[in-house]
C-alpha cells in the first residue's frame, strides 16, 4: 500500500493559493508526490491538544490495528488479500483517503470540536467492543471446528495416552496389528455407526458456515 502523509501547510491569502504553491514545489516541478486535498470544514472553536486527546489517538490507532489483525486471522491462507478486504465506508482505503468527504450528518460543524471528538470517541469504543465480541465468537467456532477435525483421527486423549482411528487396506491389517503389538499399541476393531458419522459431518458443516459468517 502507498504511503500517505497528512500535512498542514503555511497559509496564504486563500487555501487555493497554498494548494497551488505546494503542488508547484512537490508535484509539478520534481514529481516528489501525488497530492490530494483532504477536505475538512471550518470547525467551531479549536481546542489545544492535551494528554486525553493524545491517549484517544493512540487508542484509536490500536483499534484500527486490531481490525486489520482480525481480518488477517479470519482470512487465514488468503492473508495476502487483507488490503482489498479492508474497506472504509464501503470503499478501499486509498479511495477513501484521496476522496475524503466530511460526514456532516454524523459530525455537525455547528458543534464544538470537543463534542465532535467525543462522538468519534464513542464510535471507536463501540467498534472495539464489537470487535472483541466477534473475535471471541470466531475463536470459539475455530476451536470447536479444529477439535472436531482432529476427532477424525484422535478420538480421545488424556495425560498418558491417546485413542486414534486408523483406516487400512484389508491386506495390511495383519501387518499393522503385528507392528502395533511390538510397540505395545492396542488395536480394536471399529464399530461403524452411520448416524454418529453423519452427525459429525453436519456439525462440521455448521461450524464452517458459522466461521465464514464472522467475515461478513
Amino acid at each position: 500500500m502507498a504511503e500517505f502523509w497528512l500535512i498542514s501547510a503555511p497559509g496564504e491569502k486563500t487555501c487555493q493559493q497554498t494548494w497551488d504553491r505546494m503542488n508547484a514545489a512537490t508535484s509539478h516541478a520534481n514529481n516528489l508526490a501525488t497530492n490530494n486535498k483532504f477536505t475538512i470544514p471550518d470547525l467551531k472553536k479549536s481546542v489545544q491538544a492535551n494528554r486525553r486527546q493524545q491517549n484517544f489517538y493512540l487508542y484509536s490507532l490500536s483499534v484500527v490495528k486490531k481490525v486489520a489483525h482480525y481480518m488477517a486471522d479470519i482470512l487465514e491462507d488468503s492473508r495476502d488479500k487483507v488490503l482489498e478486504n479492508l474497506l472504509a465506508n464501503g470503499v478501499d482505503l486509498v479511495t477513501y483517503l484521496t476522496r475524503f468527504q466530511w460526514d456532516l450528518a454524523k459530525y455537525p460543524i455547528k458543534q464544538s470540536l470537543k463534542n465532535i471528538s467525543e462522538i468519534i470517541s464513542k464510535q471507536v469504543t463501540q467498534i472495539d467492543n464489537d470487535l472483541k465480541a466477534r473475535a471471541l465468537a470466531y475463536n470459539s467456532i475455530k476451536g470447536n471446528l479444529q477439535n472436531l477435525t482432529r476427532k477424525k483421527a484422535l478420538l480421545f486423549e488424556d495425560q498418558d495416552s491417546g485413542l486414534f482411528s486408523v483406516t487400512l487396506f484389508q491386506k495390511a491389517i495383519d501387518d499393522f496389528r503385528l507392528k502395533a503389538k511390538e510397540n505395545k499399541f492396542i488395536v480394536r476393531d471399529f464399530q461403524y455407526n452411520e448416524i454418529e458419522l453423519n452427525a459429525d459431518k453436519e456439525e462440521m458443516t455448521r461450524l464452517s458456515t458459522d466461521k465464514k459468517k464472522q467475515f461478513v
